[in-house]
């Protein structure tokens, strides 16, 4: 199986982008990182289908340069048209082929072929009512201001995680990927590629898994639409709705309410196992699974990725930790995601080591 290795950057490193409630500051920590490196880190080496806009640097674009060859938009030009958002959250979307960084979607989420997600399967709120979305949000910063905010990218030549603390609750990460997962079809999916984001903007953020972006759901869930691939398995049809699931039976189950309303059972990524493991000493993890809304399929894994079956007390944000067992010769970090005095914060693992599982060479 081919392997590659996820590479970190982080607000910490000498000379790192900023990121703030500016317009702009998306578009050039994704340029510094993906395309051009910063101090001593080289970049990823992504490449940029189109130049960013002239005017203010604030609609970009970035191409994966292995895999799916699939392509990122970024509008980060206060998209929201309204006092919700403004200059704190961007709009974000994939496209198979780009063709320009403008269109006639207000606010515009560009012009190509093979948008995901498509326009309609999320609304925003504007200033005079609400308005089908092609895009997820990318949340920045609580504040629309120069305050530079904590984040962190894991990533590669075929996907990147992105944690951002936008200080709406202090220590908070919100969730935002982009590019390849491992399909279980190998080399033959050619539209394996993610996006996830929020599913909505807001301007007080405080209840922050509205968009239950660090929670384990069900197969078929269609409560929450913030995770979606270029096309389905078979490669027919446009976007699809993904899940991101797990190991429910050692993690803790609850019911949450819904953006419909209503209630359904979702996990924490906190688990309720002994730590260690008093039988063999170990810490325990699970990889991330990823399945098709509507058929319930497992579509593969999410690279590099695992959540913890443990309470997140015992983890650290930034902590590092080997693998043993099944694990052996991995490295992982740990992205602690609530306050420090939370006992359950979710805690996603991430595999650091040139040991990540990839269907491409």
């Amino acid at each position: 199986m081919p392997v590659s290795q996820l590479k970190v950057f982080s607000s910490n490193d000498l000379n790192a982008p900023q990121l703030t409630g500016l317009t702009g500051s998306l578009v050039n920590l994704l340029d510094s990182v993906l395309v051009n490196g910063y101090g001593t880190k080289g970049s990823l080496g992504w490449t940029k289908p189109l130049a960013n806009d002239s005017l203010t640097s604030s609609l970009g674009c970035w191409q994966q340069p292995s895999g799916s060859r699939m392509i990122l938009y970024v509008n980060d030009a206060a998209p929201t048209g309204s006092i919700i958002g403004g200059t704190r959250e961007a709009w974000a979307c994939g496209y198979e082929k780009i063709i320009g960084l403008t269109g006639s979607v207000f606010p515009t989420t560009g012009t190509g072929v093979g948008a995901f997600p498509q326009s309609g399967n999320i609304y925003v709120s504007i200033a005079n009512g609400t308005t089908p979305s092609s895009s997820v949000w990318w949340r920045k910063s609580t504040t629309n201001d120069a305050i530079p905010r904590n984040w962190v990218l894991f990533g590669d030549a075929h996907t990147f995680y992105l944690f951002v603390q936008a200080g709406d609750t202090i220590g908070v990460y919100y969730t935002y990927w982009f590019g390849d997962l491992f399909s279980l079809k190998n080399a033959n999916d050619d539209y394996k590629c993610i996006i996830k984001g929020r599913m909505a903007n807001q301007n007080n953020a405080s209840s922050y898994r509205f968009d239950a972006g660090d929670l384990l759901m069900r197969p078929t869930s269609t409560s929450w639409l913030h995770f979606f691939a270029a096309r389905s398995v078979g490669g027919k049809g446009l976007n699809v709705a993904l899940n991101v699931i797990g190991d429910l039976g050692r993690n803790t189950a609850q019911s949450l309410a819904t953006p419909a309303g209503g209630g359904e059972t979702a996990c924490e990524m906190s688990g309720i196992i002994p730590f260690p493991n008093p039988v063999d000493g170990a810490i325990h993890l699970t990889p991330l699974f990823v399945t098709e809304q509507i058929t319930g399929a497992i579509r593969g894994r999410l690279r590099g990725l695992y959540h913890t079956n443990h309470l997140g007390q015992y983890f650290t944000d930034g902590q590092q930790f080997s693998g043993a067992n099944e694990y052996a010769g991995k490295i992982f970090q740990v992205v602690k995601t609530g306050p420090a005095t939370f006992v359950n914060s979710s805690v996603w693992v991430v595999e650091i080591s040139p040991t990540v599982e990839t269907n491409n060479g």
